[in-house]
């Protein structure tokens, strides 16, 4: 399931009306415990939440649940997320600097970096990758999709240019567009040779890769900062969960990913070390707008949202917890309020709005779920809401990475469980890449949408973000662009001698300080 970050936003530098994130001698400070010395040697192994196919950064979207954390370790990205700060601090790039409205960007590189086959980390590489994933039909091109322009005016600057004011864009850098392949690389794989070797200027290099299974990295000898520590870090696919779970109390894995509140539960239990985020809107039932899917009617789409009942989901998914809601945010967001719109529930007026449909149009009632194999309870659950109205699912389920596909490139469903995350963090973009993007996964296009995120991109201060939400969460109860089923815990769980590991966007792990005690 494709997710974006969730941690509160705070504007970069902020002097006077313009965005400033300056240089610094050291982008990959630790967050966790530093006690004892790095250790260098040793092997991690970790486990996947997907397993990936393809190393193309183009493919992903800088995400943990999509490969994030591996692409992450090849690349690295321009800017890197600061989760205790809140804002974003150059990673590969030396500084980023935006006009007075936020409107024009200025991307300044460190001189000297160069890519694992020794060619230069310049402009002109950075050109080439930003150009190729606004363009391509990966939904990456949606967190690039008020880019204008970008253009290189000299070998280490790069200017890009907005079609409206964005606040908030240098956590775009810090995620998959932030990723940057060597050219060389981009031409091999775009040539046609899907598997060529990945070429970045992160911390590794790939030792060994088998798609959908494992991949093994050791040290890059060309990384511009401090050598990782490891000798091997080594990511593997485990399965679901529970497997994943398990996995790790064998000692099969010294880390892992997991999402569903079952696991959550575990890991508060056991007491087990973990990086844990909560994301509103993290999971949601996506609905196709589009004409070859009934619920371009926005009838059903309000019958589905009637029938929907936040308790009976958290008995039956969340083991009681109270993650999905009547409220779009929750205690914790930002945008929490005690007196916010609520989403209504009533199953009596969802019969008649299907019966509606059905006298009218004819339609049998029968809808298409498609859905991760890591999720396959969801389905049931909303079955046993959606067959008293009259609807019914046919059900597929798939791997992550063929669920991914089939969803999000392919947008081949009726309902589908992924994530709607309103972020935090970044609000103007999770509005805009959801909602507005003529590429968004729903294919939702609403004229209201589109003002509330052209305000919601120049709203520079919390208050003012705060008042264009609200304008948001009533056109989104309106119109039924999906169903919200609450908040997601994430969990990058590890051994209690793993050290030096950072979350940074994306809900992403940079692995370049970690060591094993």
């Amino acid at each position: 399931m494709v997710r974006s970050a969730s941690w509160r936003f705070a504007l970069v530098a902020v002097v006077a009306a313009a965005t400033t994130i300056a240089g610094c001698s050291n982008p990959n400070s630790t967050a966790q415990d530093p006690s004892g010395s790095p250790k260098p040697g040793g092997t991690l192994v970790v486990g996947e939440y997907s397993g990936i196919n393809s190393l193309d950064p183009m493919q992903g979207t800088g995400s943990v649940t999509i490969g994030g954390n591996e692409t992450l370790a090849i690349y690295g990205t321009l800017v890197r997320w600061d989760n205790e700060k809140r804002e974003g601090v150059p990673y590969m790039a030396e500084s980023l600097k935006s006009n007075a409205d936020f409107t024009q960007w200025t991307l300044k590189l460190r001189p000297g970096i160069v890519f694992s086959d020794g060619t230069a980390y310049n402009a002109a590489a950075v050109v080439k990758n930003l150009e190729r994933n606004r363009k391509s039909f990966f939904s990456i091109a949606n967190s690039l999709a008020t880019v204008a322009s970008v253009t290189a005016t000299d070998d280490l600057t790069v200017s890009i240019t907005l079609k409206q004011p964005d606040a908030q864009f240098p956590y775009v850098l810090s995620i998959g567009p932030g990723m940057i392949a060597a050219p060389s690389y981009i031409d091999t794989v775009d040539g046609g040779n899907k598997t060529a070797p990945a070429v970045g200027a992160g911390p590794f290099v790939v030792s060994e890769f088998k798609p959908g299974s494992s991949l093994t990295l050791k040290p890059s000898p060309t990384y511009a900062f401090d050598k990782p520590l490891l000798a091997t870090l080594k990511f593997q696919m485990a399965g679901t969960e529970q497997a994943q779970m398990q996995a790790f109390e064998a000692g099969q894995l010294q880390a892992g990913i997991v999402l569903d509140s079952h696991s959550d539960v575990e890991i508060k239990q056991k007491k087990i070390p973990s990086f844990t985020s909560r994301q509103n809107s993290g999971v949601a039932i996506l609905l196709n707008h589009r004409k070859n899917s009934p619920l371009h009617d926005v009838r059903l789409r309000r019958a589905i949202q009637l029938a929907y009942n936040p308790k009976v989901w958290n008995e039956r998914n969340n083991a009681g917890e109270e993650v999905a809601s009547d409220l779009l945010f929750m205690k914790g967001s930002l945008f929490y309020t005690p007196d916010q719109q609520k989403i209504p529930y009533d199953p009596t007026q969802a019969k008649q709005l299907v019966d509606q449909v059905k006298a009218e149009t004819g339609w049998d009632g029968k809808l298409n779920w498609v859905g991760p194999s890591t999720q396959t309870n969801q389905p049931v659950i909303l079955s046993s809401m959606l067959n008293p109205i009259g609807m019914t699912l046919n059900v597929t389920n798939l791997p992550v990475a063929n669920f991914y596909t089939k969803v999000y490139v392919e947008k081949d469903f009726d309902l589908a469980g992924g994530g709607g995350a309103i972020a935090d963090a970044t609000p103007f973009g999770s509005i805009y890449n959801n909602y507005v993007s003529p590429s968004n996964t729903l294919g939702y296009s609403n004229p209201k949408m589109v003002e509330i995120a052209n305000e919601m991109g120049a709203a520079s201060t919390l208050e003012q973000r705060q008042t264009v939400m609200k304008k948001f969460i009533a056109l989104y109860i309106e119109t039924v662009p999906a169903i919200s089923c609450g908040t997601t815990t994430w969990n990058f769980f590890y051994k209690p001698n793993v050290r030096g590991l950072q979350q940074v966007g994306g809900q992403m792990i940079q692995f370049d300080k970690a060591w094993v005690a």
